[in-house]
């Protein structure tokens, strides 16, 4: 045979290497050992590392890329600190060369602490562990063919002991291991390995077995198991496996699976969870229990549980192997050869009935006695019902009664929805193992799709530990995935405990298949602690202590923690509980730590740091209950696993003597890495009165309030990576809201069904809230609902009543009110946001009780998996569970059974919540409907009922009924059936009340339409209409009655909040943009790889690809350097009409179309990609991490911002972020002025849009700040590790409810950055303001100094502040602020901090100098070090000339080089003469050759945010422009050298820095921007020259003026050909015009465009052109000067027709080829505005008026709305009333924000006086314009309205508060049904300004006759 003749090759294997490889087992003397030298095992071990550096995995990658080196200690320093033996494969490789090994065995010692080192370290899903893992195998592989020593069966290979490690070190080899290995050496991973048992003699059964068989002498094996019995036949194919031969051999190869590997091999035992040998199985089959004899009864009671026991063993060893290794291979057929056996005896002998179980739930008997704790000492075969093993409970020493039997058994019924309880498990299943606590980067068990059986969702786990000789068994409990979801009880066997108390059935099963369940599934107690048990699997060693019990009838819930009146900590169970190291330790610096009982509290926790040296813990706990006669239990739990009382040792006492010490118990436990938990709580009974009477209860424990209600302390310690002691800041004082009461409830979760019709624009939906009571007498569940109209609403399937007020019913002014009861839906609208009124209020029927659970049951603590509105239950979206949340004290009160709330209802009319487009008569974009999200509450209880707040998550099941295709939207449906398929109604009435044939449908499609009424063509009827949601789609069915609709369903399982669940339904084209993931990077995260998907309108695929490809890169980059991605996809779906730029949800963002652009075009590129990569930061912060409170929103928004910006550096690099962020900075020191604070500032974001656009431009500079300092001050420890560790904090459940407080983010900055941080927040966060530092440097040659006097004068007084003028643009913002109270925040005095001052010396060699900042007067004096002399100008000038020629310097010059010079370009004579440029004076020189630096920087390391004003000479500024690499110092240099006066010299450096293409293209930009100030008359336009030079120079034809066709594939080259026309368009001659030759280069550069051989577009190019153009022609408010030459008239007047028609052709052009979002046409009415204003060309309204018509793009609608306002059309009756109309009435939510804004300006206008110096001058017949003189109290007026909001208010109301027209337009608006919320809000703030109110509720009217 083939095999034969494998197996007879030789040198397959090693002969005997422990059964991990061998297949041939020889004796050990059979071969001689190998003698191994040093030369022999470098020689083997060199093949061995090259191996490992060649071995690749099954796609080709190599797998030890990541082992070859060591981690770099700056970028992980933490790996230094916990790995105490670094290892690579390069050390390994330097080890061979030097000779350091001696034998191959000390080799593979390293190479197992190299793989235990990656696999401590790196979570268990991470692809470095799994490539640890392949290294392992692949070494394994390799040794157990080449290491001599596998030649002695009893080596194993082991690890390379730890310096200092004691309590497991070992050699490289083994020699019989002892079975006593200790458990907490290593810490419990996954991945480990192990291998197979050494292969050993194994003797010939004999027939007697002796005390193996208490059977019979066992009858001849038969190979056709004639005669046999089921367990005889199981017997007899278990020992034919083990002494099985291989033909024309002596071999038994099935060897290595007779007995388990030895327990030195932890890695085995770490990740085979359930391991099997044929000697395990062979006990199991002879009913062998412990040390007793066998029964003779197998526990495998059929074939199938044979064949699943035995499957075990070739299952491990493919899952401990290596494919393709000789174990491997031998598993398959191991595995061949059962199943043949197994046939062959399933023919012959049939399996025993199986029993059958019957559930009992008649009456029980009198009384039932639940034993506390107790457990069989070994599985009898039956037991008594009435005998204490047959009424075993989990609920400890507790009698229940016959009464309260009957009350839970009609509990269970009543709740059960007609299902019985499920079974429990069978021990043959026993439940997952599992460490909860392993560490920050501990993986996570897997956990089985919902839905799945409980014996397919249970594994198997190695046998439980013997204490005592008594082995401790896990009880079976049901799937964590099944009670995160269903709360249900598991039916015990015994038929009597059916009528135990179970929670009722009733929260919904989600829908679906693949939603992971909550994170915190833990089942019910198993320890006998009232409070939840570890996971299921977690062993306990408790279960063979047997303590007292005592009587205990049903408690009441435990609803406070606080201790009863009278009561104080000396009353406590446990006053005080003894921490300290255990004495074998020995430590020099021992722990001893007592912690006392809390004064007011029951319970209370205590987090403390530990070295990893304290991994050995006393716990001593005082009980003075102990020392009465009252019945006590107590529970001391160290990570989920109970603590048996130890014995203390007396005198010296060997062997286990020892006492115990009452009321002081001693505990024991080991401590893993990482957070571990050891809570310790105590339970008692009720101390009694005088006369027997109990003090108000039965039982005393935990968090009972009646009184002697007790719940002790709970200690949890945590290693230093995730916790530190807990601080506050001192010196800031967080403002407190008043608490508002307590809903009584929590949502559990929700199930919301929408169907939608597109084309009626109505849905019609049924919601299902299963909420959890945490009181009793919860009688009303206030909800949130808004323009809903019920049908049925219903609790527990009983109706039920409600009080319903619709918001949108209530803003509507009232018939006979008018504008001055503006308050009333104001105060309303207040009121209901303040949580003073209630929008829907269900009442619970009297008939639906609120059921209380017993808190000690099983079945209770089940249920309180559910509660995720109390705290946060974070999911993996890879079904994975990860660390679940530690309870909080607020949980553990009373439990009460959840109860349904069933509501169906229908909206008709959509205000808010859902956008539907393409439906309305003559509009022809595609039919779609979006969810309008919002990032505050609001908006989801707008679409389905719900508790719309900021704090309540659950879990949520979406589904959609939409039509099928694109066709089907407008269809009209057919007659409809009363129910009978087919037939039509016979009375012409259905179920629905319309007539048969008749439906509901608006103008757009009424009956008499055809079905292609919008000319659809046939292929676009056929357009399906997809469903893009939240979460993540399980179901898709067309409706089997409506072929022409369809159901999706979709399933949230993460917990989030409403108003992230989004939507959209059209017909979308599927965009799969992983594509754009580049191969290395999706093999890298393996798993962790998130795909993301686009979803776009037809026609706009290419668009989406082109606008969103950086989205799988920045998705990458997130998950690698912050966390992973929260959910399990990522999508984004663009739509029409969007209001805003992007609406984030979960998982889902929804974004506009604008922001969408083809390849072609280059402009939107930068905006659009910051857009979209914060959408998907969003889905990190912002969605899965919210803010705790209103102030927090900083930390959100700022946090999502600052990850945007940095993965925008990866994409755009360090210089483009730089200068962004210098360019915000400044922006940010200019608006911050008059503002409230950070802090402050998050409770008015929603009060305005210019708010969040504030705090979205200020709060990532912060975190910039910031992040800049903690990298200075702890190297690469910046505010990524903080952000990093506050989504590791979200996942691990540490993050209560998932939401970050500005403490908390404190706290995490002060711990990740090691410094203190109060300060900073103080100034930054809490403060408001920016400072401003006026600076002197001045060099003392005495000293050899630098004399700096640094001074803040923001807050100086004597200092002349610059005056700030309101703007018409903020106008409605500051009013909000000054109606809301809102007052600017305190402005620091005194901002204090390090600040780095950066000089650069003589010799060009840059100084560092920290100064610490604490006063608004610092002096400070740095050394200074430099002996050189600086260089002459006239020496670096020919410097400079000598390199522009390419000659070589020699001589001494060579000493004095420059390093480096920037601007160097246009050297040469030649070229200095052409361009004629300018350089220094010989004075100039003079002076420069006197200083002894170069220059100085404040504040180098951008770790400020301020205004700096240094005395600087300017020549230092332009050495910093050119010698300085720092792109921030390049711009500020420009900016300083902007703000001089105009100067050929000036003009010469900006021409060179403009013309240098080292320079950064934003620093050119500035350079060209410079220049326009030296283009004057006097100077001889020196700066036009200059700038018509350098464009002509880069983008014209060599000596010509004609531009070369256009070339944009140059990005950086495209914005200087942009940059230099708009600089061009400032110049101005003295008389504030522009020189015609100005003009005449904008109208050539139009005229001769070519852009035929670009790839690119040209249209934003020609919009700039046409722009500056039209600049031109406009006269600047300069000097009156009467002294300079006029142009001929004629030529004026022809340039300004020629100049006009050219504008006007672009407009054409885009109205026959649009380009770009109109571009030309936005551009030609912006050119026309700026004519008019300047009165250029005469007014002609109706050029706009035409634009604002619907039909016209909404871009362009806007444009000429605004141009309209800016020329006061306000004030136009006839316009006013029409823009009014069009905001309240228009269809598109983008529309009517957009123009709401446009009105509110034009308000501003009219309230500054913007609109009034064209009406100031008046124009005389001899055509002179003379100025009206002003008194002194108009211009004091004119100046109020400026500066003051009071002013501002007082001239709008006098200007147009008496107008009736715009009343009469805002009543029309106020009494709309179109506007939404937001603009009804914003037409009540105007008329809050304009009109004082009336509480008249009639309003007087004039009748006529």
């Amino acid at each position: 045979m083939e095999r034969d003749a494998k197996r007879k090759a030789p040198g397959a294997a090693s002969p005997e290497n422990e059964g991990r490889a061998s297949k041939r087992l020889k004796l050990p003397g059979d071969a001689e050992p190998t003698i191994e030298t040093v030369e022999s095992t470098t020689a083997v071990g060199l093949k061995f590392v090259e191996s490992l550096k060649a071995a690749r995995d099954k796609t080709g990658r190599h797998i030890a890329t990541h082992f070859l080196t060591l981690p770099d200690k700056d970028e992980i320093p933490e790996y230094y600190q916990e790995i105490l033996l670094p290892i690579a494969i390069d050390t390994i490789e330097a080890k061979l060369n030097r000779g350091e090994y001696s034998t191959l065995a000390s080799v593979e010692s390293d190479v197992k602490r190299l793989v235990n080192n990656a696999k401590s370290f790196n979570d268990k899903k991470s692809l470095i562990y799994e490539d640890a893992e392949r290294i392992r195998k692949t070494a394994s592989n390799f040794m157990v063919k080449h290491n001599p020593a596998y030649r002695d069966p009893s080596y194993v290979a082991v690890a390379t002991p730890i310096p200092g490690e004691g309590l497991n070190g070992t050699s490289g080899a083994v020699q019989k291991p002892s079975t006593a290995v200790h458990e907490g050496a290593d810490r419990p991973r996954r991945a480990a390995a192990a291998a197979q048992q050494p292969a050993q003699p194994t003797p010939k059964l004999s027939r007697s077995l002796g005390r193996q068989s208490a059977a019979s002498d066992q009858p001849d094996d038969d190979p056709n198991f004639t005669g046999k019995t089921f367990q005889q036949a199981q017997d007899q194919i278990i020992r034919e496996m083990m002494t099985y031969t291989e033909e024309g051999s002596n071999l038994q190869i099935f060897q290595p699976f007779v007995n388990l590997p030895p327990r030195g091999l932890k890695d085995y035992y770490q990740l085979i969870k359930n391991p099997i040998s044929l000697t395990g199985v062979q006990k199991k089959v002879r009913g062998v229990q412990g040390r007793n004899p066998p029964t003779g009864i197998t526990e495998l009671k059929s074939w199938s549980a044979f064949e699943e026991e035995v499957s075990w063993i070739w299952r491990n060893a493919r899952e401990y192997n290596e494919d393709g290794s000789d174990i491997y291979i031998l598993a398959g057929e191991f595995e061949e050869y059962f199943k043949q056996r197994l046939a062959e005896a399933k023919k012959k002998v049939e399996e025993p009935p199986q029993p059958k179980l019957k559930i009992n739930m008649s009456a029980p008997k009198p009384s039932i006695k639940l034993r506390f704790g107790g457990q069989k000492a070994s599985p009898a075969p039956t037991s008594a019902p009435d005998t204490p093993a047959g009424r075993s409970s989990g609920t400890p020493g507790v009698i229940v009664d016959n009464g309260a039997l009957e009350r839970q058994q009609r509990h269970v019924q009543a709740g059960m929805n007609g299902q019985r309880p499920s079974s429990s498990s069978t021990p043959s299943q026993p439940p997952a193992s599992r460490n909860p606590f392993s560490g920050s980067r501990a993986g996570s068990g897997s956990i089985p799709p919902i839905g799945q059986d409980r014996d397919q969702s249970a594994s198997a786990v190695s046998p439980p530990a013997a204490i005592n000789g008594v082995k401790s068994e896990s009880q079976a409990t049901q799937s964590p995935a099944l009670n995160s979801i269903r709360l249900s009880s598991a039916a015990p066997e015994n038929p009597k405990e059916s009528q135990r108390l179970s929670v009722p059935a009733q929260t919904p099963q989600l829908a679906g298949s693949a939603m992971p369940p909550p994170q915190n599934s833990t089942p019910g107690p198993t320890s006998g602690s009232p409070h939840p048990n570890p996971p299921a699997g977690h062993q306990s060693g408790a279960q063979g202590h047997h303590p007292q019990s005592y009587y205990a009838p049903h408690p009441a819930g435990f609803e406070s923690y606080r201790r009863a009146p009278g009561k104080t900590a000396a009353d406590s169970l446990i006053p005080t509980i003894n921490l300290s190291t255990h004495p074998i330790l020995n430590l020099p610096r021992p722990l001893n730590l007592t912690i006392p009982a809390s004064k007011d509290l029951t319970q209370q926790s205590l987090t403390i740091t530990l070295p990893s040296t304290h991994h050995y813990l006393q716990i001593v706990p005082y009980i003075p209950v102990a020392l009465t006669g009252r019945l006590y239990r107590l529970f001391v739990t160290v990570n989920n696993t109970r603590m048996l009382e130890i014995t203390r040792p007396v005198n010296g006492a060997q062997g286990g003597e020892g006492v115990k010490e009452k009321g002081r118990p001693l505990f024991e436990g080991k401590l893993s890495p990482g957070v571990n938990r050891i809570e310790v709580e105590a339970i008692a009974e009720v101390p009694t009165k005088k006369g027997g009477k109990k003090e108000g209860g039965e039982v005393e424990g935990e968090n009972s309030k009646r009184p002697g209600d007790e719940y002790e302390p709970t200690v949890c310690a945590e290693d230093s990576r995730l916790a530190g002691p807990p601080g506050a800041m001192p010196a800031v004082t967080e403002p407190t809201e008043t608490p508002r009461p307590e809903p009584g409830f929590s949502v559990l979760s929700q199930k919301v069904e929408l169907d939608i019709d597109l084309a009626s624009r109505t849905v019609h939906g049924k919601t299902e809230i299963t909420i959890q009571p945490t009181v009793k007498d919860l009688r009303s569940v206030r909800l949130n609902c808004r323009q809903c109209v019920f049908k049925k609403v219903t609790v527990e399937g009983k109706i039920a009543e409600r009080t319903y007020g619709d918001l949108y019913k209530r803003l509507q002014l009232y018939p006979t009110t008018g504008l001055s009861q503006y308050h009333f839906p104001k105060t309303r609208i207040e009121a209901l946001r303040n949580g003073e009124e209630d929008e829907l209020v269900v009442r619970i029927p009297r008939n639906v009780q609120i059921l209380e659970l017993d808190p000690f049951s099983a079945a209770a603590q089940d249920s309180l998996l559910g509660r995720g509105a109390a705290r946060r239950e974070v999911v993996d979206p890879t079904s994975v569970l990860e660390t679940p949340t530690i309870k909080t004290a607020e949980e553990h009160g009373a439990l009460f059974a959840p109860i349904r709330i069933n509501i169906e209802y229908s909206i008709d009319e959509f205000r808010d919540g859902l956008q539907f487009v393409g439906t309305r008569e003559g509009d022809s974009k595609y039919p779609h409907v979006y969810t309008r999200n919002s990032a505050f509450p609001g908006t989801a209880c707008c679409i389905f009922p719900c508790v719309d707040d900021s704090s309540s998550r659950c879990a949520w099941e979406i589904l959609i009924r939409c039509p099928r295709t694109l066709g089907d939207v407008f269809r009209k449906p057919g007659p409809l059936t009363n129910g009978i398929n087919g037939h039509n109604s016979s009375n012409g009435i259905v179920a629905n009340g319309l007539a048969n044939g008749t439906h509901k449908h608006d103008s757009a499609t009424s009956s008499d339409c055809d079905d292609d009424y919008i000319g659809m063509s046939e292929e676009e009827k056929s357009l399906d209409i997809s469903v893009v949601c939240s979460g993540d789609m399980t179901d898709e069915i067309i409706d089997p009655i409506d072929p022409t609709r369809k159901t999706v369903s979709f399933v949230c399982a993460t917990p989030v909040l409403p108003q992230h669940i989004g939507f959209a339904v059209g017909p979308f084209e599927h965009v799969d943009l992983s594509d754009y993931r580049e191969s290395d990077d999706d093999e890298k995260l393996g798993q962790n790889a998130t795909r993301v998907h686009g979803f776009c309108l037809p026609g706009r695929v290419d668009e989406v690809r082109n606008s969103c490809m950086c989205l799988a890169k920045a998705i990458d980059h997130f998950t690698v350097k912050y966390n992973t991605y929260p959910f399990t996809s990522y999508k984004l779906c663009f739509v029409d009409e969007l209001a805003g730029d992007v609406a984030n949800s979960t998982s889902l963002s929804i974004c506009s179309t604008r922001l969408l652009f083809p390849e072609d075009i280059l402009d939107p590129l930068d905006s659009v990609t910051r857009k979209l990569i914060h959408a998907l930061a969003t889905q990190w912060i912002g969605i899965n991490v919210i803010p705790k409170e209103h102030f927090d929103w900083w930390v959100i928004v700022g946090s999502a911002y600052f990850m945007t910006d940095l993965c925008l550096q990866m994409f755009c690099g360090k210089n483009d972020y730089k200068f962004r962020q210098k360019l915000m900075a400044d922006k940010v020191v200019e608006m911050d002025i008059n503002r409230p604070g950070l802090y402050q500032l998050g409770q008015v974001l929603a009060l305005d849009p210019g708010e969040m656009e504030f705090m979205e431009l200020k709060a990532p500079l912060i975190l910039s700040i910031l992040h800049h300092r903690l990298i200075k001050q702890s190297g690469k420890t910046g505010v990524e590790r903080c952000i990093s560790r506050l989504l590791m904090n979200a996942k691990t459940g540490d993050l209560h409810n998932g939401s970050i407080s500005t403490q908390g983010f404190f706290r995490i900055c002060e711990k990740v950055g090691h410094q203190k941080l109060e300060t900073f927040f103080n100034q930054w966060v809490y403060g408001a303001g920016c400072p401003s530092f006026q600076c002197n440097a001045r060099f003392n040659k005495k000293k050899l100094v630098v004399e700096m006097i640094i001074k803040q004068v923001q807050g100086d007084p004597t200092q002349k502040q610059e005056e700030k003028f309101l703007d018409s643009s903020d106008f409605m913002r500051e009013v909000k602020e000054h109606s809301h109270n809102v007052f600017a925040g305190l402005v620091q005095p005194v901002f204090m901090g390090p600040m780095t001052i950066r000089i650069h010396e003589a010799d060009g060699t840059p100084y560092e100098h920290i100064v610490d900042i604490t006063s608004n007067f610092t002096k400070v004096e740095i050394p200074y070090n430099t002996k050189y002399k600086r260089l002459k100008r006239s020496r670096r000038q020919k410097e400079r000339a000598a390199a522009a020629q390419g000659l070589d310097i020699s001589g001494d010059a060579q000493d004095d080089v420059l390093l480096y010079c920037l601007g160097d370009v246009l050297q040469s004579e030649e070229e200095v003469a052409e361009w004629r440029l300018t350089d220094w004076s010989k004075e100039d020189e003079e002076r420069m050759n006197q200083e002894s630096y170069e220059w100085i920087r404040i504040d180098a390391d951008f770790e400020w945010i301020c205004k700096t004003a240094l005395n600087m000479p300017s020549y230092m500024y332009v050495s910093q422009l050119q010698q300085d690499k720092d792109i921030v110092a390049q711009l500020q240099s420009i900016q300083y050298l902007s703000q001089k006066a105009g100067h050929p010299l000036l003009s010469s450096i900006m021409v060179r820095t403009l013309m240098d293409g080292r320079y950064f293209h934003g620093i050119r930009t500035f350079a060209a921007y410079a220049l326009a100030s030296s283009a004057k008359d006097e100077l001889g336009w020196i700066g036009f020259f200059h700038l018509e030079k350098a464009f002509q120079e880069l983008f014209c034809l060599p000596g010509s003026p004609m531009t070369r066709p256009n070339d944009f594939s140059n990005r950086s080259a495209y914005m200087i050909q942009c940059a230099i026309p708009r600089a061009i368009a400032r110049i101005r001659d003295n008389s504030g015009k522009a020189p015609m030759p100005v003009k005449r280069f904008f109208m050539d550069k139009l005229k001769f465009n070519d852009n035929q051989n670009n790839e690119y577009s040209d249209c934003h190019y020609v919009a700039i052109l046409m722009s500056c153009l039209a600049q031109t022609m406009t006269t600047a408010n300069g000097p009156s000067n009467f002294n300079f030459s006029f142009e001929d008239e004629a030529d004026e007047v022809e340039f300004q027709r020629n100049a006009l028609a050219e504008i006007q052709r672009y407009q054409r052009i885009d109205e026959w080829i649009p380009s770009y979002q109109n571009v030309y046409t936005i551009t030609a009415l912006d050119c026309q505005l700026m004519l008019m204003k300047s009165k250029a060309i005469p007014r002609r309204i109706p050029e706009f008026m035409q634009y604002v018509r619907v039909g016209n793009s909404d871009l362009v609608r806007l444009k000429a709305w605004s141009c309209l306002m800016d020329l006061g059309m306000l004030k136009n009756t006839a316009i006013l009333k029409f823009m009014v109309y069009s905001i309240e009435s228009d269809s598109s939510p983008y529309f009517r924000d957009q123009l709401l804004r446009i009105f509110c300006r034009g308000l501003g206008q009219i309230a500054l006086g913007e609109l009034q110096p064209n009406e100031r001058v008046e124009e005389l017949n001899n055509g002179l314009i003379i100025e009206r003189e002003e008194g002194v109290s108009d211009r004091q007026a004119e100046l109020t309205r400026k500066k003051s909001v009071e002013g501002a208010i007082a001239a709008l109301k006098e200007e147009v508060g008496s107008d009736v027209y715009l009343q009469s337009a805002l009543e029309d608006a106020l009494r709309s049904r179109n506007t939404s919320l937001n603009e009804v809000e914003e037409f009540l703030e105007v008329c809050s300004i304009l009109y004082e109110p009336d509480d008249r509720l009639w309003q007087p009217q004039v009748l006529s006759q």
